[in-house]
């Protein structure tokens, strides 16, 4: 199902100057916000675990185990199953590569925007990551704000609000 609309939420914790000392009234404001309050603390890289279950349309549902792991900004590898058994994805430079079986499968252009906002906007310049939205589609010009004090949201859509 592909929705008419599309929204990209940008969460931040903004405590102290960031949140009362800037007006933040567009997008790529907040982006250079979130990137100049972080950019000498924000790691570079990350690994995890989690659990992905896949829900068909017959009604059944599949788990798998994912281990990933990040070089920031723009690298994330997924093994799906262990490592050993050679399957997973690897996300360089917009694009994404299918490894089955220990053999590449297949590539095709992927923007991951959790990637590119919840980590690379740390990790890289500004101008990169507004450029990455902006090509996606997002509307930095129209920002609209939620909360106050210690956490505020922010939310641009990519067609009008």
């Amino acid at each position: 199902m592909k929705l008419l609309t599309r929204t990209v939420l940008f969460p931040a914790l903004l405590i102290g100057t960031l949140a009362h000392g800037q007006e933040i009234r567009t997008g790529d404001a907040l982006l250079r916000a979130m990137h100049d309050r972080y950019q000498a603390t924000w790691y570079k890289t990350l690994t995890f675990t989690q659990k992905s279950t896949t829900y068909k349309p017959d009604g059944t549902n599949s788990a798998e185990t994912w281990y990933e792991a990040a070089m920031l900004p723009g690298k994330l590898r997924i093994d799906i199953g262990p490592a050993s058994g050679g399957n997973g994805y690897v996300l360089v430079d917009r694009t994404a590569t299918v490894v089955k079986d220990g053999k590449v499968t297949g590539t095709f252009p992927l923007v991951n925007m959790l990637l590119v906002l919840g980590f690379d906007v740390y990790t890289q310049e500004p101008e990169t990551t507004i450029r990455v939205v902006k090509g996606e589609g997002y509307d930095l010009s129209k920002l609209r704000e939620r909360g106050r004090d210690i956490l505020l949201m922010w939310w641009v859509p990519t067609r009008g609000i």
